[in-house]
C-alpha cells in the first residue's frame, strides 16, 4: 500500500484573487509562478528571481495579512510571529506598495466595508451575520469559496478512484490523502 498526499496550493489565495479580480495574481497562478515571490519583488522593487527566501517569506506574510484587512501594525506583528523583523515604518511602506500593486484588493476591501450583513461564495452560498464584521466580510467568501472548490475536487477524486484499488482516507483544509 502507498499513501499519496496532494495539496491544493494557495487555495484560499487563489479564491481571493478570483473574488477580487486581481489580474496580476491571476496571471501568476495561470503561469505557475510563485505569487509570494512576485509580491516580494514588488515590495522590494526587484525581479522575482532576485528575491531572497527571507524576502519571499515577508511577501507571503504581506499577501495574507494585507489581503484580509490588517493595517501596518497588524502586518508588523504578523511578520514578528513569522520570525521576521519588520519596523512599523517598513510595514507602512509595504502596505502602500501592496495596495498600489493590487488596486483590486483595495476596491474589494472597500466594498466589503459597505456590504450588508451577509457574504457569498463564488458558487453563491450565503452566510448571514447578526452584526457587520469587516474581517468576516473578507474572510468568509474567500474561505467558503476555497471550501466549495475542495468539495468539488473531493467528488471528482472519489469518481476517479472508483476503478482503482485506492481510497480517499483523509481531507483537511486544502490537502487530501489517498491510500
Amino acid at each position: 500500500r502507498l499513501l499519496v498526499r496532494a495539496d491544493y496550493q494557495e487555495a484560499e489565495f487563489r479564491a481571493l484573487a478570483a473574488i477580487a479580480g486581481v489580474s496580476a495574481l491571476l496571471e501568476c497562478f495561470r503561469a505557475g509562478r510563485d505569487v509570494h515571490r512576485h509580491t516580494a519583488g514588488l515590495l522590494f522593487r526587484k525581479p522575482p528571481d532576485a528575491v531572497t527566501d527571507e524576502e519571499r517569506g515577508l511577501g507571503k506574510v504581506v499577501n495574507f495579512a494585507l489581503s484580509f484587512g490588517q493595517g501596518a501594525e497588524g502586518l508588523r506583528l504578523r511578520a514578528q510571529l513569522a520570525g521576521l523583523d519588520l519596523s512599523l515604518r517598513d510595514a507602512h511602506r509595504h502596505r502602500e506598495r501592496f495596495l498600489r500593486a493590487y488596486p483590486e484588493i483595495r476596491r474589494w476591501q472597500d466594498r466589503a466595508r459597505r456590504s450588508p450583513n451577509e457574504t457569498r461564495t463564488l458558487r453563491g452560498r450565503v452566510r448571514k451575520y447578526a452584526a457587520r464584521s469587516f474581517t468576516a466580510a473578507l474572510a468568509s467568501p474567500v474561505q467558503g469559496s476555497a471550501a466549495d472548490g475542495m468539495k468539488k475536487a473531493i467528488v471528482l477524486l472519489h469518481e476517479a478512484l472508483r476503478d482503482l484499488d485506492a481510497d480517499l482516507v483523509h481531507v483537511i483544509h486544502d490537502e487530501v490523502l489517498v491510500e
